[in-house]
């Protein structure tokens, strides 16, 4: 509580620097998402995997190999330095690194403006992390790991349990009917087309989600998710095409879940 205390004292005393502290915040947290976005690219395009391979070896071009400065790995900052290519053998360097930098960098900021709680905007800002990272990784790589799925189940479920033990039960019944009808359409499905139609990484999301927003909302969730997945997959994919294309489900469950936590804190 006494970090509550603290944080709720600089937004009294100094709200601009309140919200500069959440977005250098961001700012870092994003770089090390792309740091998780990308090592785990490479993941999947290996068998052979050593198991650090998330923390060693150094940041490094993954074009030339060579070790990136540290001055470089400023967030957002060393983009921008670079003019967006490698200092050594000028390839160009992704995008998708300064825009989930800028991203969770502004998110942060924009919930410290917003809410006047500490601990809801630390909370928050959690979800969005790992809600922004999923989506990410499930629109490349049609991939949701349970190296980010399984802590954000478990982050919803102590949250609770510190914050709001009186809706601690409706977490735990969020978490476990949303993983359960998700499987069990996904049995359905297999049973009567022969191949999975819902993946395990989506029923273990949407189980985290529960755990964050409890069991009343999973029916709002995936009507607002399958909306939007379906709206957004027919236009960024075409007509034609769409049928016969993975809808990365992920995506519009991160979307759906994140709007309704804002709806659900707004005003508190």
């Amino acid at each position: 509580m006494t970090l509550w205390l603290a944080l709720d004292l600089i937004r009294q005393q100094a709200l601009p620097l309140y919200i500069i502290l959440f977005l250098l915040s961001g700012l870092i947290l994003g770089s090390l998402m792309t740091m998780v976005v990308s090592r785990l690219q490479w993941a999947l395009e290996r068998e052979d995997v050593d198991p650090w391979f998330m923390w060693r070896p150094a940041s490094h071009c993954p074009h030339c190999q060579t070790p990136i400065k540290w001055y470089y790995n400023l967030p957002l900052v060393g983009w921008l330095w670079l003019r967006g290519r490698c200092h050594h053998c000028q390839q160009p360097i992704d995008k998708l690194y300064p825009f989930l930098e800028g991203a969770t960098g502004g998110i942060f900021a924009l919930l410290a403006w917003v809410y006047p709680q500490p601990e809801v905007v630390l909370a928050l800002a959690l979800l969005s992390w790992f809600l922004l990272a999923l989506a990410v990784l499930d629109f490349r790589f049609y991939f949701l790991p349970d190296s980010l799925t399984l802590p954000l189940l478990w982050a919803g479920l102590i949250w609770h349990s510190l914050m709001m033990p009186e809706q601690l039960d409706d977490a735990l019944y969020g978490a476990v009917t949303a993983y359960l009808a998700f499987r069990a359409l996904n049995i359905i499905w297999f049973a009567l087309r022969g191949y999975d139609g819902i993946g395990r990484g989506d029923a273990k999301l949407l189980a985290a989600l529960g755990a964050w927003l409890g069991w009343q909302s999973l029916p709002m969730i995936c009507l607002i998710a399958g909306v939007t997945g379906i709206v957004g997959f027919v236009i960024f994919y075409g007509v034609r095409c769409a049928s016969r294309q993975p809808l990365p489900f992920g995506v519009p469950l991160a979307l759906a879940g994140w709007g309704l936590a804002f709806w659900q804190t707004w005003g508190l």
